[in-house]
């Protein structure tokens, strides 16, 4: 097999893109656990200069947002099919309001048009990364001995 063999996937996802204007969690006791709480579920409005729409999702959105951070001003990004939210970085005119930022603070633009959009990325891999990573998870490259092949034919 050729090593220089190369793959390019091109990948079209739906996304909803915009600024956090509206963020309320809320939560539930844990059945196990009543003195936990755990996420239930999320009201989110995002918003972009021409458009503005408010979402009702769920647990696994929710926990998302909770895990990142996320509040009110931040632009992010949510993957209609997978439900991953993805942090791009703070809206300039939330970033307006503070004096004092932190290093690693992004300041985005917000963006204009519609929320709902279509995101294409493209990855390059080699066919030799793909027998690396089998080989480490020991898939390919295991051949059994002369006498055990003949026994599995019979």
């Amino acid at each position: 097999m050729r090593k220089a063999i190369g793959v390019r996937l091109r990948e079209r996802r739906r996304v909803y893109e915009g600024e956090v204007v509206q963020l309320e969690v809320k939560t539930r006791r844990h059945p196990y656990n009543p003195y936990q709480e755990i996420p239930d579920h999320v009201v989110i409005g995002l918003a972009t200069r021409d458009d503005r729409r408010t979402f009702r999702a769920g647990a696994t959105i929710a926990s998302y947002i909770l895990s990142q951070g996320i509040t009110v001003g931040d632009m992010i990004t949510i993957d209609v099919e997978t439900g991953r939210v993805t942090r791009i970085g703070r809206s300039e005119e939330a970033a307006e309001k503070y004096d004092l930022a932190t290093v690693d603070e992004r300041t985005v633009p917000r963006p204009g048009g519609q929320l709902r959009r279509r995101r294409s990325s493209s990855t390059s891999s080699r066919s030799m990364t793909w027998i690396r990573s089998a080989r480490s998870l020991g898939v390919v490259g295991y051949s059994a001995p002369y006498s055990a092949r003949r026994q599995l034919r019979k």
